[in-house]
């Protein structure tokens, strides 16, 4: 199993605008230096990102090579520029290999971590202490277990000690764990949507943009993107980032109950709840992430009373229908792009055809070609595309597609709720092997097309 190591400089922008000149030479000598350890260690690199490298271990020792690289850093005369605080994560697992890159949930995950760490550091996962052997001398500390922005489960984090480091004592990682959220661990990989992701964090962060509507579909993919949104903003917001989800309720008469559950609220005075509930958030800096709001939309006066009562909170909300209330911004979103018809391997880095693998992936499952022809049949659609890809009914009909003797397994579907509103009544598709047939056979009839489905 390969082990990953990604590094960066902590402070680089900063180190950069005041020191351009020293900062160059210092990074020249910096990468001559990585690429030294790496190389010594039996790894390889596989790009330089910019102050960093990502860098693979088919072999080798990687926690040596992190370990000589802190020293090596840490003893260096950078100059004018002071110091060079780096940080390190090393991640194990499998991973998507393409010609010389690798990619998939493991890099993400590996990302993540480096993230949450600080200049110096070396952080490790349990995935990777177990396949790699400790330089002498070396210690874990355990750092516990935490949630990352990819709302992927918890991760068990470690932290390398050796009495060779300069510094062994950091702040508390920067992971979600350590911030106030009540965001639910995702089970399936957040993939493609990064433009979404950035454009949604532009929008959240204007001062005018109090209420951002996500509009959409049933099943393309609206929570799972607010989710991230929300994830990606937690540091933003002083007072944290809280998911009210809106799909059990029966009525707008629920609403205020439901905000107060999501923030751990617990009414105590004597006047009206809703009162209560709105000079609590009075004085707060806060994202409440509204989920299924269009079934509720009567109740949509109540984000407008929030807004006006508390004028540092903002309001994330994911819905088939715009709110329609005063100040409301709209973000739209479509289908994931998918490959046209005569795409083949060109077609393989469409968002929609990566979340597709992902979702089918299995222990020794070898995704044929063809698996764009199933694809196209969902139109881009987050929920259709996880639904068809690892249907255990697909498996009856070999006939159908290559993909169907596959997938033999079947595996527990998403709730009722996450499938698309285009689903009938009492037949929903994921269930349907006839539908399944319908849907790729009208997918090898399908215009081709390269841009995103509008929706």
């Amino acid at each position: 199993m390969p082990v990953f190591l990604f590094t960066d400089i902590e402070g680089s922008t900063a180190l950069w605008e005041r020191c351009r000149a020293a900062m160059a030479t210092a990074l020249e000598c910096h990468d001559a230096l990585l690429v030294e350890y790496v190389a010594k260690h039996g790894g390889r690199i596989l790009k330089h990102t910019g102050d960093g490298i990502f860098a693979v271990f088919e072999k080798g020792d990687p926690l040596a090579c992190a370990l000589d690289m802190q020293r090596g850093l840490a003893n260096q005369d950078w100059g004018e520029v002071g110091e060079l605080r780096v940080r390190a994560a090393v991640h194990a697992g499998e991973a998507e290999r393409r010609g010389d890159d690798y990619f998939g949930p493991t890099i993400n995950r590996a990302h993540r971590l480096l993230e949450a760490g600080w200049g110096g550091q070396v952080l490790i996962t349990t995935q990777a202490v177990a396949g790699v052997p400790l330089p002498p001398e070396a210690t874990l500390k355990d750092l516990g277990s935490h949630v990352f922005k990819d709302l992927a489960a918890p991760q068990q984090v470690y932290q390398l000690c050796h009495p060779g480091l300069v510094r062994t004592e950091f702040p508390r990682l920067r992971s979600l764990s350590e911030r106030l959220h009540n965001l639910p661990p995702q089970p399936t990989p957040f993939l493609g949507r990064e433009k979404d992701v950035e454009e949604i964090g532009v929008r959240l962060s204007e001062g005018s943009c109090r209420l951002l509507t996500l509009v959409g579909i049933g099943g393309v993919g609206k929570t799972r993107l607010a989710l991230q949104a929300a994830a990606e903003a937690v540091g933003a917001f002083a007072h944290g980032v809280y998911y009210v989800p809106l799909a059990a309720l029966s009525g707008e008469e629920f609403l205020t109950g439901a905000v107060a559950e999501a923030l751990g609220f617990a009414f105590h005075g004597r006047e009206e709840a809703r009162s209560e509930l709105l000079n609590y958030l009075r004085a707060k800096e806060m994202l409440l992430v509204w989920d299924n709001f269009e079934h509720l939309l009567s109740g949509a006066a109540f984000v407008s009373e929030i807004l006006a009562a508390a004028p540092a909170v903002k309001v994330l909300a994911a819905s088939r229908e715009r709110l329609n209330v005063k100040g409301e911004h709209i973000y739209e979103v479509r289908g994931m792009e998918f490959p046209a018809a005569d795409a083949g391997e060109a077609g393989d880095g469409c968002d929609a055809v990566r979340l597709f693998v992902e979702s089918a992936r299995r222990p020794g499952l070898d995704l044929p070609p063809g698996r764009q022809d199933v694809l196209r049949g969902g139109q881009g659609a987050g929920a259709d595309i996880v639904l068809i890809s690892p249907s255990g009914e697909l498996s009856a009909c070999p006939e159908v597609h290559p993909l169907a003797s596959r997938l033999a397994k079947p595996i527990s579907m998403p709730p009722t709720r996450a499938r698309s509103a285009r689903m009938p009544a009492g037949n929903p598709l994921a269930l349907s092997r006839d539908g399944l047939i319908r849907r790729a056979s009208r997918a090898e009839n399908s215009p081709p097309t390269k841009t995103p489905m509008n929706m």
